[in-house]
């Protein structure tokens, strides 16, 4: 009895030791994982099937390598990550790095604020959207000024909403596992003829999200790791990154079993009202459920990791607790929560900002993280291996690939 006793308090200790220490790989998979990932999957699943689950094992490989390489940079020392790029390269390009990381995460932002205000009229339809997006604003106000630990908080915030993600998203799978084609869904891992390179690139920057990756480094010095820790922040990065991953697929799968090939998908709602026919009331809650812990979530990871990265460009705070990195995440918010009661419930515009935003930050940002984290002046012994260096400039060339890309579909030329 008493070792039964025993094995169970050793395991309850490690249950909730693994649950305290997944905080950042969860909140960068809050982060990067909004509406954006729920409507490009589903584009995906209803155009071309399962044929494009190998973009997904693609992006994740690399997101889980950078944010691997950005933990190691932050917990070599309590020098931030923009610390080390000025004194390897310079000032300039130290804030040039952070401002592009604050660029893609505000970027994105506006368009998380509007749907998490659709999100909740969808829930409960009494106020109206607009409504909802000042309701949850203060909400996220509240939130990020009365709290005296902002890290812890976000934390739980963050694994309440993966966790409800999870099980919403996971949960539709059971009314249609049947259906699901299961040789087709494994063909789809292996690279093939792309019809649209439109979804390539937009699936691959919202799974592969280099500012979010580049963030891990502040959330790992969050926590107080160091090197003695590193092992751990890598099998939590790559936890919340296959966590992400898994979601996004369950949707593209969603999508290509059950939505009519070809199926028009021009928001999320759009998504459930095509569901709540096959599936049923239950199902389509479900999915609104998840919609709304993956848009609210997002909102919140997102402002603060913009507002860190320009925070510690102009040198005025590198932790989520620090005044003035909590002042910038709540302007990138409040940005966001306007644009958003100006474009009303049609993100279109701010998808395109976004992207934008994406195509001038995301190679700055993956070749300078590789050239810092091959510098034995920043890491000594522990700099990127070979196989890390070849995935990582890999990664580079399908960053700039997708940016050449979404350049010539701006202008008409497609490959």
């Amino acid at each position: 009895m008493g070792n039964r006793d025993k094995k169970t308090d050793r395991e309850g200790g490690w249950l909730r030791q693994l649950i305290s220490s997944l905080g950042p790989g969860l909140i960068i998979a809050a982060t990067v994982f909004g509406a954006g990932s729920i409507i490009t999957a589903s584009k995906a699943g209803a155009s071309a099937g399962y044929s494009y689950l190998w973009v997904l094992a693609l992006a994740a490989v690399f997101m889980i390598t950078f944010t691997k390489i950005a933990a190691k940079i932050g917990c070599v020392g309590e020098k931030s990550m923009l610390g080390h790029i000025e004194d390897n390269y310079s000032r300039g390009m130290a804030v040039l790095f952070g401002l592009c990381c604050s660029l893609i995460c505000t970027g994105f932002q506006a368009g998380n604020n509007i749907n998490t205000g659709v999100a909740l009229n969808a829930l409960f339809p009494f106020m109206g959207i607009k409504v909802w997006i000042i309701v949850s604003f203060l909400i996220i106000m509240v939130l990020i000024w009365r709290s005296s630990s902002f890290y812890q908080l976000l934390e739980k915030i963050m694994t309440v909403m993966v966790l409800i993600m999870l099980v919403c998203f996971a949960g539709n799978i059971v009314f249609f596992f049947g259906r699901i084609h299961y040789g087709e869904l494994a063909l789809g891992f292996i690279p093939g003829k792309v019809s649209g390179w439109q979804i390539i690139v937009s699936m691959s920057a919202t799974t592969f999200s280099i500012a979010g990756a580049a963030c891990q480094s502040y959330l790992v010095q969050g926590k107080g790791w160091t090197m003695d820790n590193y092992d751990k922040a890598g099998r939590d990065s790559t936890a919340g990154i296959i966590i992400l991953s898994c979601i996004t697929a369950i949707i593209l799968i969603t999508a290509a079993t059950i939505l009519p090939k070809g199926a028009e998908i021009t928001s999320v709602l759009s998504i459930a009202a095509l569901l709540k026919p096959l599936l049923g009331e239950f199902a389509n809650g479900l999915f609104l459920l998840g919609f709304f812990a993956a848009v609210f979530s997002s909102v919140i990871a997102n402002a603060v990791i913009g507002g860190t990265f320009l925070a510690d460009s102009l040198k005025l705070g590198k932790t989520i607790n620090d005044f003035w990195v909590k002042m910038f995440s709540s302007i990138i918010i409040a940005l966001g929560a306007c644009v958003g009661l100006i474009f009303g419930s049609n993100p279109i515009q701010l998808t395109i900002m976004a992207q934008g935003a994406t195509i001038i930050g995301a190679p700055l940002v993956t070749v300078m993280l590789m050239l810092l984290s091959s510098k034995e002046s920043v890491l000594g012994k522990h700099k990127n291996s070979k196989v890390t260096t070849v995935i990582g400039w890999v990664a580079v060339l399908w960053v700039v690939f997708l940016s050449v890309n979404q350049i010539l579909l701006w202008n008409g030329i497609a490959l």
